[in-house]
């Protein structure tokens, strides 16, 4: 597992300790640039502003046309419901097509969510 972390939290020591590699960056903005290149798709857990920040950003790098990656979401006991109805209430006033729908994947379960990006991804 590769982490991705601005110097400044790594001098902070919130260094995960199991990763096999870790990348330091500068600032948060060239984090979140790293850590779309890294990937082959992206899982959004509970999290809070900066977590908001980072699906926010990665989904809007996909309707943009940066990149073609998934965006998972795990909906544990309905953190999430919110923010869906959102998504929902974008799509039906136009500013949200069905190709970013059907780019964000949700569920409740990671083994299913996982199962999913990964044929989203690999196609089996």
């Amino acid at each position: 597992m590769i982490g991705v972390l601005p110097q400044f939290l790594m001098d902070e020591g919130i260094a995960h300790s199991g990763l096999s590699e870790l990348s330091i960056v500068s600032t948060m903005n060239e984090r979140k640039l790293r850590m779309i290149e890294l990937s082959e798709a992206t899982i959004i857990l509970p999290g809070g502003v900066g977590t908001q920040d980072e699906f926010w950003e990665y989904l809007a790098g996909a309707q943009l046309g940066f990149h073609a990656k998934p965006c998972g979401i795990l909906n544990v006991e309905g953190y999430y419901d919110s923010l869906l109805a959102f998504i929902d209430h974008a799509y039906a006033e136009g500013f949200v097509s069905v190709a970013d729908k059907r780019n964000v994947i949700v569920k409740r379960n990671a083994r299913e969510l996982i199962a999913e990006l990964s044929q989203t991804v690999f196609g089996g």
